[in-house]
């Protein structure tokens, strides 16, 4: 923080013979009341000029895909880092939320670029048609810390920068991957999901087309009813936390959850870039602050949801099967391989290898 010109003061002695005081010496006076008044008057002037300046006030608005209180997302996550930043800043800075009830989550990216608001909390799912690489990002599992030291956290922002009047600020992963709900037992012969209709969007048509299933496209909340009529086999959902599912009353038509989950999911932070660039120094490290010890509180809080979510599973009717051995593999290989072509490689020529790179490490960090 800039606070002036520093005054520089050299004291040779105090009650000596001398004393240099801006770069003038004088004699030492043998009345010490005198001393004693300058010596002052300089640690007064060092004080004044060398006093932090005070934090003008600063209010953040931020868009939310979620309502508090529908989603982990913002939970655990977004509001926990608002606070955390007013906090930090001693209420100086303040992030007031604003949900899709302002602006529907799929035109929320709009409002960013255009500055309607200055941050977003979101998923990469919403704005894909803008922006795809970020969906490479869930291809992965691994800490916000193992992702900024491997550079994927650059690497994305570098894509979104070159593309977009976003900065993708901060990455939130979760602690729990992508899980496929089924609402029949899979095959035991001729591919477990041969045949099997899922609920399904762009992103997950490579696992369900390579398992040789068919995809159906329908909502979420559309979901229950075409199962519960047979229309629909199974469904993919970003959460093992049984109050998601129940939610959406899918814990009533769904009998198993398979396993392994896939990827992990990662909630997206941005700011607009002219609102990023007009903060000053010390509200930017606020807020990367208030970031990286948010992130590790919502991981772990993520994960630990996601865990006590399976136990439960049982109780409510849901079977955990696991896909094992050759079934297996191809899963989490038509899922990784699959996404990280259409939605990486292929969508972002310049960046998409620099992204790839970065997700190798992170694969390799978190294996290890």
């Amino acid at each position: 923080m800039n606070t002036g010109n520093t005054l520089k003061t050299t004291i040779n002695t105090i009650g000596g013979k001398t004393m240099k005081v801006g770069g003038k010496t004088m004699k030492a006076n043998s009345n010490k009341k005198r001393l004693s008044v300058s010596f002052i008057c300089v640690l007064t002037v060092l004080a004044i000029i060398g006093a932090p300046a005070a934090m003008a006030e600063v209010k953040l608005r931020m868009l939310s895909t979620w309502a508090a209180g529908t989603n982990d997302g913002i939970d655990l996550g977004a509001i926990p880092f608002a606070e955390r930043v007013e906090e930090l800043s001693g209420g100086e800075v303040t992030v007031e939320f604003f949900g899709p009830a302002a602006v529907p989550a799929f035109r929320q990216f709009d409002a960013i670029e255009h500055r309607v608001f200055d941050m977003l909390f979101t998923h990469t799912a919403y704005h894909a048609d803008s922006v795809k690489v970020g969906m490479g990002l869930d291809l992965a599992a691994g800490s916000a810390q193992v992702r900024r030291e491997c550079g994927l956290t650059k690497a994305v922002n570098d894509a979104y920068l070159a593309q977009s009047n976003l900065s993708y600020l901060a990455q939130f992963p979760s602690g729990y991957g992508y899980r496929l709900y089924l609402a029949k037992a899979m095959n035991e012969e001729g591919g477990p999901l041969a045949g099997f209709r899922i609920r399904g969007t762009e992103f997950y048509n490579p696992i369900i087309h390579g398992m040789n299933a068919s995809s159906v496209r329908v909502s979420s909340a559309e979901a229950y009813t075409a199962a519960q009529r047979g229309l629909l086999d199974g469904a993919f959902n970003g959460s093992g936390a049984l109050a998601t599912l129940e939610k959406m009353s899918w814990n009533e038509v769904m009998s198993y959850a398979v396993e392994p989950d896939l990827g992990e999911v990662v909630y997206a932070l941005f700011v607009n870039k002219d609102s990023w660039a007009e903060l000053d120094e010390d509200v930017q490290k606020i807020i990367r602050q208030a970031i990286e010890e948010t992130q590790v509180e919502h991981r772990e809080a993520g994960a630990e949801r996601d865990r006590q979510g399976m136990e439960k599973f049982p109780d409510a009717g849901l079977e955990i099967v696991e896909l094992k051995g050759a079934d297996r593999k191809a899963f989490e290989s038509f899922y990784y391989d699959g996404i990280a072509q259409n939605y990486v490689l292929d969508a972002d020529p310049e960046h998409g290898p620099k992204i790839m790179k970065a997700l190798k490490c992170v694969r390799d960090r978190s294996e290890g």
